[in-house]
């Protein structure tokens, strides 16, 4: 019989046994090493850059109808955005503004807060978006808890109050808008 040598004092029928035990074990290392790197969500890889999603630039309406004393009533909502500015036209009921884009928070790559100024009074809002596609989206203004408009006096306020982990503060989470449609 011919001389293997040892492998830790085993035989090398042994030392294939070894490495059998060993295999179950080396297999639960890597199915954790697995699911701890490989399967993260791609949210960690979007960098905010500060700029307005170039996929927000349009006209953006959505409008219904209601019941008041017996009449039908036609409502609507809409938001034209450029570069630099927002219209915003609620139908002429209370939150019709026009403003200058001021900075932007994106969150990802189709939702974010941003902060604009107010022409009427100069000051500092916000206003929210999410579920940004090519032809649709939720948009919001901010709002309080009160159904108040948050406005601040400088940017810096603004930007402080804004950020991204204050959204629930605001309604930023939009669950109660309708998507808006490009016009």
């Amino acid at each position: 019989m011919a001389n293997y040598g040892s492998f830790w004092g085993k035989s090398p029928r042994n030392v294939r046994g070894v490495f059998y035990k060993a295999l179950p074990f080396f297999f639960v290392i890597c199915l954790a090493a697995l699911f701890a790197t490989g399967c993260k969500d791609n949210s960690d890889d979007f960098v905010d850059d500060g700029k307005l999603n170039s996929g927000l630039i349009a006209t953006w309406r959505v409008s219904g109808t209601y019941e008041e004393n017996g009449q039908t009533m036609t409502w609507y909502d809409e938001y034209d955005i450029t570069s630099s500015t927002i219209k915003h036209d609620d139908g002429g009921t209370f939150n019709s503004y026009n403003a200058k884009i001021e900075y932007v928070y994106n969150f990802s790559g189709n939702a974010g807060c941003i902060i604009i100024q107010r022409e009427n009074n100069k000051k500092f809002s916000a206003l929210y978006f999410r579920e940004l596609t090519s032809n649709s989206v939720k948009l919001g203004d901010a709002i309080n808890a009160d159904y108040s408009y948050p406005l601040f006096d400088t940017l810096e306020e603004a930007k402080t109050e804004f950020v991204p982990g204050n959204s629930g503060k605001y309604g930023g989470d939009l669950s109660g808008a309708s998507s808006m449609q490009r016009q």
